[in-house]
């Protein structure tokens, strides 16, 4: 079998390197969609949140 190869797989591989080496991600939402999950969120990581959120 041959090995992967190409730009495809280079983007893949440096993607996944990214993406262990980072400290999280960014993920949009809309409160009308997530409101019961949204506020479990708030009041299970109130600290968190308050010490990240821009």
């Amino acid at each position: 079998m041959a090995e992967p190869s190409g730009p495809h797989y280079e983007f893949i591989v440096e993607d996944d390197i990214a993406a262990s080496e980072s400290q999280g991600i960014v993920v949009n939402s809309f409160c009308e969609l997530e409101t019961i999950f949204i506020e479990y969120w708030d009041r299970e990581h109130f600290f968190f949140l308050r010490h990240t959120r821009l």
